[in-house]
């Protein structure tokens, strides 16, 4: 079986207080806290603005040296329209950023997540590939929109060594659906929950929490990943009030993970 690797997407959410994390822990050793318990972490805070220096320099300091760290890539590179030499700065500046973790091997690789609206065509197929070109490492992309599952850009992937990121959501509209599909040598399954209510409409799309029985369908398909690929990584990225990481510590359990207990701090 290969390396499972599971976490959550982002640990620093103030409604994880008293869900996750124990009341009375204080806020500057949540990430410590959360190391104890998942062996990865997928930061999502970068797509909102790039960070600097001494921030991921802070933070790589507090997990330990085997931690595995996936960075999300600003939402200026695939959220918004840019040029060619636009992409190019942004890569340079991104990756400068986070240099400290690249220099310490905690980086794993990036997240690149295209939206919805993201279609397929000639110009957002040079924009993809101008941005896997500028970023040096390994990457993980995610279409949401299902259209981007055809084999021109499967070929693609493959050819440029680009893993497939297989999307766990509501089955609406053009939203990509889960099928076990690998482009690499890893695998990489995002959990995002599937809330159809409000995916679309009012209140928080992540608001979700897996059922036992859909764990159970999500342990046997990261099993089928395992038999398939040499490393999965698995985030939850339902974060509403700590369902997210309830969700990964149940399924890390089923993978036979124990945990310690909440009294240590």
């Amino acid at each position: 079986m290969s390396n499972i690797i599971i976490g959550t997407s982002g640990y620093y959410f103030p409604d994880w207080y008293g869900t996750f994390y124990p009341k009375g822990l204080k806020r500057d050793i949540w990430l410590k806290y959360y190391a104890m318990h998942f062996q990865a972490l997928e930061l999502n805070t970068t797509f909102y603005a790039i960070p600097k220096q001494e921030v991921i320099e802070k933070l790589i300091n507090q997990v330990p040296g085997n931690f595995q760290l996936i960075i999300k890539t600003p939402q200026e590179l695939t959220h918004r329209e840019t040029s060619n030499e636009d992409i190019r700065t942004i890569s340079q500046k991104f990756q400068n950023s986070i240099s400290p973790a690249i220099k310490k091997g905690t980086l794993k690789g990036y997240l690149i997540q295209f939206p919805e609206s993201f279609y397929p065509n000639r110009t957002n197929f040079e924009k993809m590939a101008s941005i896997a070109e500028f970023l040096s490492g390994p990457l993980f992309m995610e279409f949401r929109n299902i259209l981007w599952k055809n084999q021109n850009n499967l070929k693609f992937m493959k050819d440029n060594r680009i893993s497939w990121v297989i999307p766990d959501s509501p089955r609406l509209g053009k939203l990509m659906t889960n099928e076990p599909i690998i482009t690499t040598d890893k695998s990489y399954l995002r959990l995002h929950g599937r809330n159809n209510k409000s995916w679309y409409g009012k209140g928080n799309r992540y608001d979700y929490s897996y059922s036992n029985e859909e764990m159970l369908e999500i342990f046997d398909l990261v099993k089928l990943l395992s038999s398939r690929s040499r490393d999965v990584y698995v985030f939850f990225n339902n974060c509403h009030n700590g369902q997210a990481a309830m969700n990964a510590i149940k399924l890390s359990k089923l993978f036979g993970a124990t945990f310690p207990q909440q009294e240590l701090f």
